[in-house]
């Protein structure tokens, strides 16, 4: 994520999900790793806190406002991809 972000290329608009992502694609490499479920604990997990940490940190409005202007969460076509998706605008945590 952060070599993606190291560019003279805008990218603030992709931040917020590539944070969001970053999240839940180290839980998955973790459990696959430790070959759990995701109903079972992982003591190599614990640092979610951390991840999570870190989000709250750098998550600014400016971050919500560039995602949920990006017309790419607004397409249909991205909204059907996984069934919880809602646009930006009626996401209640954005």
């Amino acid at each position: 994520m952060l070599r993606y972000a190291d560019t003279d290329k805008p990218v603030l608009h992709m931040i917020y999900d590539m944070w969001d992502s970053m999240i839940e694609n180290v839980k998955k490499a973790i459990y696959q790793h430790e070959g759990k479920e995701e109903y079972e604990e992982s003591t190599f997990y614990s640092m979610h806190a951390i991840l999570v940490d870190w989000w709250n940190k750098n998550s600014t409005p400016f971050h919500c406002l560039a995602h949920s202007l990006n017309s790419r969460y607004n397409s249909e076509k991205w909204l059907n991809e996984a069934p919880n998706r809602v646009p930006p605008h009626e996401d209640l945590e954005i």
